[in-house]
């Protein structure tokens, strides 16, 4: 292994030991969307409200995180919650009254609120039928199976949004433990500018400011620039 591989897998090691101490194993997590669209909706102010009922609580095993947008704007803020050994509940529309009542009610009794859930479970029909899918696109299975029991959620194979709604936008090390800067980390290890953009060029890759217009067309130009 190269020195730059063997660095970065350094980094990578030392994220996975950092989230681990922070999510240990066996804690219940709270996570509130906070997407633009999420704080748009007041995400920010429920995000506050479950920290006030965290601590007011005394407990050291409930912890609380932000993750990002899952598509379902119409119904934001949309708040997660994970109990061990449960399946993953998600709760739509919530204010700050519901926030309490989550709090309370599910998180501290156990006793779910089946009238605010974003969706009823859908069938094991209807979640055996993106198997196929997944095994061709093995990277998108961690978004799957946190939330394939929704309906709205089970029939997707999400490639570039498939951490959305599962890591916290905002956390470098998070970003790591699912893959962040691994390209980077082959670039420098290749040390071949021509090769990459060719890979660039090939892959079609376009921009998204309207005029999609090739990625790799732009590199080139650039590499190709004399200085």
């Amino acid at each position: 292994m190269s020195a730059v591989l063997k660095k970065f897998e350094e980094i990578k090691k030392r994220a996975e030991e950092f989230i681990l101490e922070r999510y240990p194993k066996g804690c219940v997590i709270i996570q509130v969307g906070s997407a633009t669209c999420e704080e748009a909706a007041g995400s920010d102010v429920i995000y506050e409200e479950f920290k006030k009922h965290i601590k007011a609580s005394g407990e050291k095993n409930i912890l609380i995180k932000r993750v990002g947008c899952t598509g379902r704007c119409s119904l934001e803020p949309i708040v997660s919650v994970f109990v061990p050994g449960k399946k993953l509940e998600v709760y739509k529309s919530v204010d700050v009254k519901l926030a309490g009542e989550i709090f309370m009610s599910h998180i501290m009794k156990g006793v779910i609120l089946e009238e605010h859930l974003i969706d009823k479970e859908c069938e094991i029909l209807q979640r055996s039928q993106p198997q196929k899918q997944l095994e061709k696109q093995a990277i998108t299975h961690k978004f799957f199976e946190v939330y394939a029991d929704i309906p709205f959620y089970c029939m997707q194979t999400r490639i570039a949004l498939r951490n959305s709604g599962l890591i916290d936008p905002l956390s470098i090390y998070e970003y790591i433990k699912y893959g962040g800067f691994s390209s980077v980390a082959k670039i420098l290890d290749r040390n071949n500018p021509k090769e990459i953009v060719n890979e660039v060029v090939d892959s079609k890759l376009r921009g998204r400011g309207g005029a999609g217009f090739p990625t790799g067309k732009k590199w080139a130009y650039i590499t190709e620039k004399s200085e």
